[in-house]
Formats: C-alpha cells, structure tokens, sequence
C-alpha cells in the first residue's frame, strides 16, 4: 500500500501546483495601453507595466488594498499588440479602431489577453489616442 500511495501523492502535487487561475478582466480605460491598471472580476487589478525605458516590462496583480497578488517584475518575454486596422487619427476623430493584446511573463507563469478599441480622444489637455478595453483575460 505504501508503494502505491507515495506516487500518487507525488502526481497530485504535480497536478494541482500547475493549475491557473483565470479571471476576466472588466471593461476599462487607459491612456497608455502599455502602462494600464485595470479592474478584474474578483475585485483585484491587473496592471500591465511595459514602459520603453524600463525593458522589459511588468505584470503585477494587486489586490483592493494594493497588495500583490502576482510579482512578474521585470519578466515579460512576450508583448503582442495589433491594431484591427489603421491606428485612430486626429482627423477621424470618431473612429473606434479595434485592438488585440497578448503579454505574457515569466515563460507563461502569467499571461493577459485583451481586446478592445483605440479612439482619437480630444477633451483632455494634450489629446491622443486613447483605449478601451471590452474584455479579456488574465491566467496566473
């Protein structure tokens, strides 16, 4: 009996350490797609901190009082953002241009999908491209 419990415990750790999380991110706002805080579903937030100056770039997420929940500091190995067609002009002002995103850190530890759209945003002082983001997911 011992002989057959040892390998079995053995395979549920082996089963239960590499099961992900997955919690769907709520719609939201960012200036920068790049530097971008957003709500999830459980009341946390994901925040995708991929700064040129910093490379490579950060998924951190935070619990409500800002706690991590997830540290990748300084991993990201894989940054994917594609716009659905030309990026939103100035001169097309009402244009909502659809966007994909995919970062993922620490060889897949953490990975963040997204979709959404980009728009020309002239209220605020300096004006620009700004994004919506629908949905999406992020798997840790």
């Amino acid at each position: 009996m011992q002989k057959v419990a040892l390998p079995l415990i053995l395979l549920f750790g082996v089963l239960t350490a590499s099961a992900q999380t997955t919690v769907s991110i709520q719609p939201g706002y960012c200036v920068q797609i790049y530097n971008c805080i957003l709500p999830l579903s459980d009341g946390d937030r994901v925040w995708l901190s991929d700064v040129p100056q910093y490379q490579p770039g950060s998924i951190y997420v935070l619990d409500p009082a800002g706690n991590f929940v997830v540290d990748c500091q300084s991993k990201i190995n894989a940054y994917h953002f594609q716009w659905g067609g030309q990026p939103p002009s100035q001169y097309n002002r009402a244009a909502q241009v659809p966007f994909t995103l995919h970062a993922e850190c620490d060889l897949g530890a953490v990975a963040i999908d997204e979709v959404g759209y980009g728009y020309w945003d002239v209220s605020s002082r300096y004006g620009g491209i700004r994004y919506h983001v629908n949905s999406g997911t992020v798997s840790y």
